[in-house]
């Protein structure tokens, strides 16, 4: 599993190991600023390797480092004193005024100062194979602009491999959204954890390749509060159950998926394809009759529970499809109209097994307020022995294989 942040979450766990665990801030600064030295340093030596056959080739690592007043500009100073250190022809420009330099990036540029490295207070009109974006952090808030962002266009206009520092300039740290105009990156090397910008479009394609680096920000600097989000990797995969070398499909978990409407079959058929490439045995449908025919069609495995209209008929069909399952999911091409709702309550009101709330039914529950509390209300009282999962469809896998639920 692993954790996806929000700004404030990374602000809180990085603030803990500082302070609570006694994490010197310059520490990790330094382990923050050797990952991202060593990426370039690795890259280096496998271009040179690769041009070796073609004869002496004239070495491409011309580097800039284009510094903000945070902290993230005090990470990629100490980058490039690092490769400056290793060979690399290295130039240094800040990014705003002196003054408003962070505690530890002051303390960065008082280091260049005595080793004797100059630092650049305007773009220099020069050319350069990489350049180290390290303008703004996780914490931008408002748009860039002005001299800000003519370096943003400035290192977007550079024939240079372009490593963002933590995040791409320009890029909110929770929603991927651009603010106003970001750096397109190459690769970037983020801290700790990986960032929900990262992850979320279009902050996942402006950042690149991404490298999440351990500098000594550990999640028990959550202090227990961990945070929302998380996913899953492929090394999770050890957590699935073991199949049965003599099982069968009534051995590796009953799915329920109650979805699709009249004229939506898509988002039906796509999650019960999901369900059973995750490895459930079995998978049934609840979907309107007129979803018959695409259904079984694309995906003639799936068994089908159908209904014309919501009767107290189809609602019994719904309690025996229940009882059926080992996990019900409910929700994917669903709809918002009366019909859907009292599906919903129904599904609520009836079911014992882990449920997926997904998609529509999600709407739902955030129209239906009172539904929502009765819900929550539910869920904290024992004796419904219930276990309720807010997930997306691909999370249906962790269930799979419950026999007993």
């Amino acid at each position: 599993m692993e954790y996806l942040v929000t700004s404030a979450e990374m602000k809180r766990c990085d603030g803990n190991t500082i302070e609570h665990f006694g994490m010197p801030s310059m520490v990790l600064m330094e382990r923050a600023a050797l990952a991202c030295a060593e990426e370039l340093i690795a890259r280096d030596k496998k271009l040179k390797e690769a041009m070796r056959p073609f004869g002496p080739v004239p070495p491409a690592n011309r580097t800039l480092v284009a510094a903000g007043t945070g902290n993230n500009g005090g990470d990629g100073l100490a980058i490039g004193r690092l490769l400056s250190q290793a060979g690399f022809p290295v130039d240094f420009v800040l990014l705003g005024k002196e003054e408003k330099c962070s505690a530890e990036t002051a303390a960065q540029l008082k280091i260049l100062e005595n080793y004797g490295y100059r630092v650049m207070r305007k773009l220099p009109e020069r050319e350069y194979d990489i350049i180290i974006d390290s303008i703004f952090g996780i914490g931008l808030t408002r748009p860039v602009e002005g001299s800000f962002a003519e370096a943003v266009g400035y290192i977007n206009a550079q024939d240079a491999y372009v490593l963002s520092v933590d995040i791409p300039s320009g890029i909110h740290g929770d929603t991927g959204e651009v603010m106003g105009c970001a750096v397109q990156a190459d690769v970037t090397v983020t801290f700790g954890f990986r960032k929900l910008g990262l992850v979320l479009y279009p902050g996942a394609r402006y950042a690149g390749k991404v490298i999440c680096a351990d500098i000594g920000i550990t999640q028990e600097g959550f202090l227990g509060e961990y945070p929302r989000i998380f996913t899953w990797n492929k090394e999770d995969r050890g957590f699935l159950p073991v199949r049965l070398q003599e099982g069968n499909k009534g051995t590796f978990g009953k799915v329920l998926l109650i979805a699709g409407s009249r004229g939506m079959a898509g988002a039906c058929e796509l999650s019960a394809a999901a369900v059973l490439k995750s490895g459930a045995g079995m998978v049934r449908a609840v979907t309107p009759e007129s979803n018959r025919v695409i259904m079984q069609t694309a995906l003639p495995e799936a068994m089908l529970t159908t209904y014309e209209e919501w009767t107290p008929q189809a609602e019994e069909k719904l309690r025996e499809a229940c009882a059926w399952a080992n996990v019900i999911a409910v929700g994917p091409g669903f709809g918002k109209s009366p019909e859907a709702l009292r599906i919903l309550e129904a599904v609520l009101k009836q079911t014992m097994q882990p449920l997926i709330i997904d998609a529509d039914a999600l709407n739902l529950l955030a129209e239906h307020r009172a539904l929502l509390d009765e819900l929550i209300q539910r869920q904290q009282e024992p004796e419904t022995r219930r276990e309720l999962i807010y997930a997306a469809s691909g999370r249906i896998r962790q269930a799979c294989g419950k026999e007993n639920g």
